[in-house]
């Protein structure tokens, strides 16, 4: 593989023995079978150096995502990653910021779906003014290939078609249901073709990719499901996560990444929502919400959980109005009505200190679930 604009590799000696046997060293004898010219790209040091020109990293998605790069986006079934994927394509096709800082000029996309109904997709745009240069891909049904073999050089083929450099496909788990045998030799088999169409012909792939069931809490590498392959051959993983306790509230956490420093956002995690923005749903950062990913979960110290949040409201102020705490706080329904059923067990208790739960739960009507919550704010034994 040459790349476009590197000189050529340093030209061999004619002396030089391109076929090496090892008899010399006392290894047992070993002779190439192909020429190391074929197989090694050479270039001086000094000559990368004036050939390359160093640039600060282009944002695709903020800093969390960057132009050139093969990302996994990865999270829980249901969690919002197909939402994110799809704002991401919409922001790089207009060349608008969609949640996040986009660098790109607007440009042609390639969102390569597999799983989304058609319903779904109109559903999710409504009357949104979305840019021609969004294109959907779908798979033919038809095809009778070996679709996960095939795809990096049917991606090639597109990008070339409709003058592409972007990519979003949605999402890696549907390429991976029929593997068979050595799961890690597979992946890597699939995942080193798409990594080099961004090597070789500076395109950016952004793909989604599932998250193990029953992995929960704060996310790893080992979170990214199925082989480990997978954040091994790409240039960035970024997680999408749920905090306790809010049903519209979502995270995301950079893992890794090795084309800049990694992104921490004064903690681990950019926080944000879910919500419809001018016709589109979308995921909408917070700057308020910066914390380390490990206080959503065990109440570590970080930022306030939206829940706490809510609870606090109506400690304050037991005859506070959903409308007003939406109105400060962006949360669910759900999140209101547990929230308010905790408060209730909380002042209670407060009033009543040698109450037991089961008489708690008698004077005020509330649940289990909200009568654990007060224990835990009350610092009691759960």
């Amino acid at each position: 593989m040459t790349f476009e604009g590197m000189p050529p590799a340093i030209t061999p000696s004619p002396k030089v023995n391109q076929r090496v046997t090892y008899d010399a060293l006392k290894f047992q004898s070993i002779e190439s079978k192909g020429n190391v010219y074929d197989f090694f790209e050479f270039e001086r040091i000094p000559d990368l150096q004036k050939r390359v020109q160093v640039t600060d990293p282009v944002q695709v998605f903020g800093p969390l995502i960057t132009q050139g790069s093969f990302t996994i986006l990865f999270g829980a079934p249901k969690v919002g990653k197909s939402i994110v994927l799809f704002q991401i394509a919409a922001s790089v096709a207009s060349g608008k910021d969609y949640g996040m800082e986009c660098h790109l000029p607007p440009q042609p996309v390639l969102y390569i779906d597999v799983e989304n109904k058609d319903q779904t997709i109109a559903r999710r745009i409504q009357d949104h003014d979305i840019h021609p240069n969004l294109i959907r891909v779908k798979l033919r049904m038809s095809f009778d290939g070996n679709i996960r073999q095939e795809l990096p050089n049917m991606i090639a083929t597109a990008m070339e078609m409709h003058g592409a450099k972007v990519v979003i496909l949605d999402n890696l788990s549907y390429f991976e249901a029929d593997i068979e045998g050595d799961t890690h030799k597979e992946t890597n088999k699939f995942l080193r073709p798409l990594n080099a169409l961004c090597q070789a012909h500076g395109a950016t792939i952004i793909a989604g990719h599932h998250r193990p069931k029953g992995d929960e809490g704060p996310m790893t590498l080992k979170s990214v499901s199925g082989s480990s392959e997978y954040a091994r051959r790409c240039d960035a993983v970024v997680g999408m996560g749920k905090p306790d306790g809010n049903t519209q509230a979502r995270y995301l956490v950079q893992l890794i990444t090795r084309d800049e420093e990694p992104v921490n956002h004064g903690g681990n995690v950019a926080m944000g929502h879910l919500e419809e923005v001018d016709g589109l749903l979308q995921w909408v950062y917070t700057p308020a919400g910066n914390c380390n990913e490990r206080s959503l979960f065990d109440g570590e110290p970080g930022a306030i959980r939206v829940g706490e949040r809510v609870l606090r409201m109506f400690l304050d102020d037991p005859d506070v109005t959903p409308d007003e705490i939406t109105d400060e706080i962006q949360c669910s329904k759900a999140t209101i009505s547990y929230q308010r059923s905790a408060a209730k067990a909380i002042a209670y208790w407060q009033d009543n200190p040698g109450a037991t739960g089961v008489e708690v739960k008698r004077a005020t009507g509330v649940d289990d679930r909200a009568i654990k919550a007060a224990r835990k704010h009350l610092k009691m034994d759960v």
